[in-house]
């Protein structure tokens, strides 16, 4: 593939048969980087064994309050894809334990999960939940790319999984979100990105079809369900988190994903043949309006009319959900990206739900629901060159100044004016407005989810981007208008790290908790990296540890970031090597 859309139909074929090899992380990755001269080592505090059934270790806080005092209990789960050492019998998905606060310690060390531990009563190498969830009866094995959504902090349960041969499935969220669902792509066709849209809504899978030698996006409807809840048993189950009742595609759910299926395939131009990533938001914050306009899906069941006209326009709970989006996709061979307008499908989709009364009754019908006509397809707005090969796209979540950043090859993370595009609103031409230079080859960008604040805007006012090149992580801050921004002077590095391909922020609970988490492909382990301090802000009082307003601190001599800016968690070993890592609060 060249910028002139030109392609080689073999060398098409052939890399896109090595998607999930070691070839095609090279392809999409690019090469190993360099240790900067005079990397440092951080600190790593010892482990401590929790004394409950559960068992699992902690570092930070104590001492330990034992069994039946769990204080502000919480816990982050987190799914690694990687290329495994025996992909024949690994699926190459793992789900373990990132971070949990319990029993007045906080955890950050990657871990098995102790749920797992219990259940199996298996011993401390065997535990289960490290390795292989397989979410269907189809062969799950090398996957490509996963992704889960951002826009509900603490409530994108699960993660979607693309495999080489083209299947989706969820990947396990913890023991209180298992559910399984799976779906096909069509003959010929090889996932190599996809993204969630904010609420679960959608996913958007960027493909290769071999036949025809076109890029393209398949278009996912998601619907999520209450745990142990099904599509023939869909008001079953533990209900206690405010899920739907019932099978609702395409409407902003919480993540725990029960149903999914293709709807079609938009294609991209014929310039854009070999799309590698791709990123989506839909600009709406499921936090603004606590209260009545922020409903809890399982008390207002869309079958009874007087709920459902409470989403339509001038309704208490009108601006509940999102009404359009953008999409952002881009060819590293071909060093261009695309955007594309989402609203189209969302418009039907909403249409349908809450229009006219037979339209919201034709969607009880799985079998004919849900689809998507040619009038719902989102649409591309527009392509631009870059001129350089792109590494990393995000998109901004939500606020007036929605961005998309795309980071190419030599290190400049570019900023991109969304022109209402990103909440359904635009119709004018996208333009960059700025750019920031991080470090080469910039591999990960990823969301600022650390503060207290994660559910306001600074999941949008920060970013980190990891660059490959030289094995760092960089700080950026982003200016009031989203049109500039600076890389802070602190940077991340360590001497453990073999290769570092892609990292993922914490979201924090009760406890403010500042933790990174990053794939080390070459060093087959998910490290984590605390930058700042652990404050216990829920579970307070005498006797408790990490008490604001200092909390616990970094270092062996509990210091603040601005003194000693890292501490090392530990790293959990995986059966091959990692290129992907997400993470959610789950219940």
């Amino acid at each position: 593939m060249d910028t002139a859309g030109r392609v080689d139909p073999n060398a098409y074929v052939a890399m896109a048969g090595k998607m999930s090899a070691a070839e095609g992380i090279a392809y999409r990755y690019g090469n190993a980087g360099t240790t900067p001269a005079n990397t440092p080592t951080w600190h790593k505090r010892g482990d401590t064994k929790l004394q409950t059934a559960e068992g699992g270790w902690w570092q930070v806080g104590g001492p330990d309050a034992g069994a039946g005092n769990w204080g502000d209990y919480f816990s982050n789960f987190a799914n690694a894809l990687h290329v495994a050492d025996d992909p024949n019998n690994r699926v190459g998905v793992s789900d373990f334990l990132a971070i949990a606060q319990s029993y007045n310690t906080f955890t950050q060390l990657p871990q098995p999960a102790p749920v797992w531990t219990r259940q199996a009563a298996l011993g401390a190498t065997d535990w289960i939940g490290l390795d292989d969830y397989n979410g269907s009866t189809v062969n799950a094995r090398r996957p490509v790319a996963g992704a889960r959504c951002y826009g509900r902090p603490g409530w994108c349960l699960e993660s979607v999984v693309a495999y080489q041969n083209g299947l989706l499935s969820t990947a396990q969220g913890s023991n209180t979100a298992l559910n399984r669902s799976s779906t096909q792509l069509g003959a010929n066709k090889v996932p190599t990105g996809i993204a969630v849209t904010n609420s679960n809504e959608f996913a958007l899978v960027t493909v290769w079809d071999t036949v025809a030698l076109k890029g393209q996006i398949a278009v996912v409807a998601l619907a999520g369900l209450a745990n142990g809840a099904s599509p023939s048993n869909p008001d079953i189950g533990d209900q206690g988190w405010g899920d739907w009742g019932a099978v609702h595609p395409g409407l902003a759910n919480l993540g725990n994903t029960g149903y999914m299926k293709v709807l079609g395939y938009v294609d991209l131009p014929d310039t854009m043949r070999a799309p590698t990533e791709i990123t989506a938001t839909t600009g709406w914050n499921p936090w603004n309006g606590m209260g009545q306009n922020r409903p809890t899906a399982y008390k207002t069941p869309l079958n009874t009319e007087s709920n459902r006209q409470q989403f339509m326009a001038g309704g208490a709970y009108a601006n509940a959900y999102a009404k359009g989006g953008m999409a952002i996709v881009v060819s590293k061979s071909e060093k261009r990206a695309a955007f594309i307008d989402l609203k189209p499908l969302f418009d039907y989709f909403n249409g349908k739900y809450f229009g006219a009364r037979g339209d919201f009754d034709s969607t009880k019908d799985l079998n004919t629901w849900p689809n998507m006509p040619e009038a719902a397809k989102p649409r591309v707005v527009q392509t631009m060159d870059l001129g350089a090969r792109p590494t990393a796209v995000k998109a901004t979540l939500w606020g007036s100044n929605l961005r998309g950043w795309i980071a190419t090859e030599e290190g400049n993370m570019r900023l991109y004016d969304l022109g209402g595009y990103g909440n359904g609103t635009g119709t004018g031409t996208l333009k960059q407005v700025g750019s920031v230079m991080t470090g080469p080859n910039p591999t990960s960008i990823a969301y600022f989810r650390g503060s207290t604040s994660d559910m306001d805007n600074d999941i949008n006012n920060y970013a980190m981007v990891l660059s490959r090149g030289d094995k760092t992580v960089r700080w950026v801050d982003f200016s009031s208008d989203h049109n500039s921004a600076v890389v802070r002077p602190t940077k991340l590095s360590d001497t453990r790290l073999a290769d570092p391909v892609m990292i993922e922020d914490n979201e924090n609970h009760g406890t403010e908790a500042w933790v990174l988490s990053v794939a080390d492909y070459a060093g087959k382990s998910v490290h984590n990296f605390r930058y700042g301090s652990v404050i216990f802000h829920t579970n307070r009082g005498s006797g408790k540890a990490c008490q604001p307003p200092a909390g616990c601190g970094l270092g062996p001599n509990n210091l603040p970031a601005s003194q000693y800016p890292f501490e090392y968690g530990g790293a959990i070993k995986l059966p091959g090597k990692p290129f992907f890592v997400t993470t959610a609060n789950v219940p």
